[in-house]
């Protein structure tokens, strides 16, 4: 028995050095835990997930103060649960979403095992760490992370349910597909539904698709969504009179199963956009990198008959959501992690795979030649941003001349010698970009500065906004937010108001006194510019903010007399 326990956890013991470098590459994400909360999509989440905690309103979505339906609650359920039980903070916010990217790993590595081996398996949890948008991902927090998890989960657990008699393993799929169904909408059961039909047909197994356990799997994932379709119900459709979307009669129901996820592919809903074919495919090729090369030169051996593969799922949950990506007239670079587990299982297969001499050519120059690149636009970009973070710049310095002087030294194998070149400059990019790039453009987000002077000035005053985006000072403010509405009365508006020019603007017509506390200068940081990243020119490309207190006793005596 003890020794069947230890050869179990020596066979669970990563071989070198693998466990080095998923070690490096997860303090690497983890680090943009601790840079401040991005503007746009990751401040609205932030801020909903706020108000749900603090409200502890569990069913309902508020925006400004107004209800909101764009998204599912799940992402929001489990942050406003990290805000309950370790407060409300930058690092809290993320917390969550790098959690279900260790959770992302884990079903990573497990279904890659499964069905490639141990070795592939610890590659596929080191790709899927160190591509590059998982990086980023784990800085500007949306649902991507969420999502990425739950479709893996529950494509493992399904195969699992083909290969044991055990209905736990279905219980567990359906729950993971009905969570991802609570995160991103009823669209995230095809890519599973096609993964799990064409891995029967392929291995011969089309009987199993009339087994009574797939009655019983829909039947579970209806019952686990229910949470989601009794909140939708209560706050929208059980109220008529509600106004959303500028009509009346709102169907939450509707929403959710159609016009918020196939209404985008129709352009018919009510979030549109312009679809590109090469949108995803081109930006796979730095998101996913440095694998996105191998990753569709593995892809081309399979069609070509050359390599075959012992499992069907990955692909074509893979190929399917390029495709529906592809095809959506809303499209996203970030969209796009949701499927990197299943191309992280492909490009550790297709690793193993890289035999011959020819073979090991091609890929060690790819790599190089990508790393070339990447290196001189991360050059370029610092040459540009002129951060004057030298203790950083030198630190990810030495660890990268540490780091390849160690893989040099300590790995003959020729595959995992390139491939630890490869996540290495992936760690080194994901330094640079945590303690460095992010921390220098971060700074010009006006809201966050503008929340944190109030704290600090004056505590637990209200404060509102006007003419600017309010998510990022919201979240970040500790006293109670008001909705300004300036028909009512002055004993209702709030202490301090966070705007812009045209804001003073509107106070000075309607002869609302005011006082300027402090001028802060404001960039849009998720759409970068050449002339805000050059720093001799980024002063020209700031909008001037305002945090101001509002003198409403003066007010309201002027107007007495």
């Amino acid at each position: 028995m003890q020794q069947r326990l230890l050869q179990a956890w020596f066979d669970g013991m990563p071989p070198a050095p693998f466990g080095l470098l998923l070690a490096l590459v997860l303090g690497v994400n983890m680090l943009g835990l601790f840079n401040e909360v991005f503007i746009a999509d990751s401040a609205l989440y932030a801020a909903i997930a706020k108000t749900m905690a603090e409200t502890n309103n569990y069913l309902e979505l508020f925006v400004q103060g107004k209800d909101w339906i764009d998204k599912p609650h799940f992402p929001f359920w489990v942050t406003a649960l990290s805000f309950e039980l370790f407060g409300i903070s930058p690092f809290t916010y993320k917390l969550p979403a790098f959690l279900f990217t260790i959770l992302a790993l884990w079903y990573t590595f497990h279904l890659t095992r499964q069905w490639y081996g141990r070795e592939a398996a610890w590659w596929s949890a080191i790709v899927l760490a160190s591509a590059i948008h998982i990086i980023l991902s784990n800085n500007d927090v949306r649902a991507e992370p969420f999502l990425m998890a739950l479709l893996i989960g529950s494509v493992y657990h399904y195969g699992e349910a083909l290969r044991r008699p055990y209905l736990l393993h279905l219980i567990a799929a359906s729950f993971f597909a009905a969570c991802a169904v609570m995160t991103k909408g009823i669209f995230t059961l095809i890519p599973i539904g096609a993964g799990v039909v064409v891995h029967l047909g392929l291995s011969g197994q089309w009987k199993m698709l009339l087994h009574w356990k797939w009655v019983l799997s829909a039947f579970l994932i209806l019952v686990f969504i229910l949470p989601e379709l009794y909140a939708l119900y209560m706050q929208f459709d059980l109220h008529p009179e509600k106004e959303v979307r500028g009509q009346t009669a709102f169907s939450g129901l509707r929403f959710f199963f159609w016009d918020s996820q196939f209404g985008r592919y129709a352009n018919t809903g009510p979030i549109k956009g312009k679809g590109d074919w090469w949108f995803i495919p081109q930006t796979t090729l730095w998101a996913f990198g440095p694998w996105a090369l191998l990753l569709y030169g593995g892809m081309v051996q399979v069609f070509r008959r050359k390599w075959t593969l012992p499992e069907w799922f990955s692909i074509t949950v893979y190929l399917l959501m390029l495709l529906l990506f592809s095809t959506s007239q809303f499209q996203l670079s970030h969209y796009m992690n949701m499927v990197f587990p299943f191309g992280a299982v492909l490009t550790a297969y297709f690793l193993t795979r890289l035999r011959t001499e020819t073979a090991l050519r091609w890929y060690r120059a790819g790599q190089w030649i990508y790393w070339v690149i990447i290196g001189l636009v991360v050059l370029g970009v610092e040459a540009v941003l002129q951060s004057g973070r030298w203790p950083w710049l030198a630190l990810t310095g030495f660890v990268a001349i540490a780091l390849w002087w160690t893989v040099r030294r300590s790995v003959d194998h020729p595959i995992r010698r390139i491939t630890s070149f490869s996540v290495l400059g992936s760690i080194v990019i994901g330094l640079y970009l945590n303690t460095v790039f992010y921390p220098v453009i971060l700074e010009y987000q006006s809201g966050i500065r503008a929340a944190k002077r109030a704290n600090r000035s004056y505590p637990g005053r209200s404060a509102g906004a006007e003419e600017v985006y309010t998510w990022l000072f919201e979240f970040y403010l500790d006293g109670p937010m008001v909705y300004t509405d300036w028909d009512e009365s002055p004993s209702r508006w709030p202490d301090l108001l966070f705007t812009n020019q045209r804001g003073l603007l509107r106070l000075a017509r309607q002869d609302i006194p005011f006082e300027v506390i402090e001028t802060f200068g404001h960039y849009h940081t998720t759409a970068l510019t050449f002339a805000f990243l050059y720093k001799p020119t980024r002063p020209g490309t700031l909008e001037t903010r305002y945090l101001v207190a509002l003198k409403k006793r003066e007010y309201i005596q002027d107007n007495e007399h």
